[in-house]
């Protein structure tokens, strides 16, 4: 097995991140502080053809491994809010959006990240052992956006659902 003890900064244009990483195995963890600007954001969801404004910030993102799976991950992601352009069969559409914040946590074996504003969640994501990331949009986030919703429509109703398997993990329930 291996050790690892890095304390350290990354920075760039718009980029400014401490991290502090630790360990021995098979357990590791991270911390991670600072922000990052939506430029670096996009270059990673520039192929899905999203593009966001704004900045996101890091506050007490920490997170530890089993070398194996996560087994601990709490944190606090903060986006100052701004445009949002997404592909859709009518071309290029544009949402633009209030701050919103994250918090990443565990819920049994899964990895979360509840997006709200305010105290209402507008997009869940679970990322489970298994690989499958579920992505949950709820009717909130258009009204967020400035679209009317017909009157009988439950802001907490589910929009859209995405399911789909990022990696090969662990066989169901284990």
């Amino acid at each position: 097995g291996g050790t690892l003890d890095f304390d350290g900064q990354l920075t760039g244009s718009g980029l400014e991140l401490d991290i502090e990483a630790s360990g021995s195995d098979p357990s590791y963890g991270i911390g991670i502080e600072g922000h990052i600007d939506s430029s670096y954001i996009n270059a990673a969801t520039a192929r899905a053809g999203v593009q966001f404004s704004g900045r996101l910030e890091i506050k007490g993102l920490d997170i530890t491994t089993d070398s194996r799976w996560f087994t601990s991950a709490a944190g606090d992601l903060l986006w100052n809010g701004g445009m949002v352009q997404y592909p859709s069969p009518a071309g290029i559409q544009a949402l633009t959006l209030p701050a919103l914040t994250g918090n990443l946590a565990m819920e049994g074996a899964d990895l979360q990240l509840g997006v709200q504003s305010g105290v209402n969640t507008v997009i869940g994501v679970t990322l489970q052992p298994t690989g499958w990331v579920l992505v949950e949009s709820r009717a909130r986030l258009l009204a967020l956006a400035g679209w009317s919703l017909p009157p009988e429509t439950d802001p907490d109703g589910i929009l859209f659902r995405l399911e789909e398997q990022l990696f090969r993990g662990a066989p169901h329930g284990q």
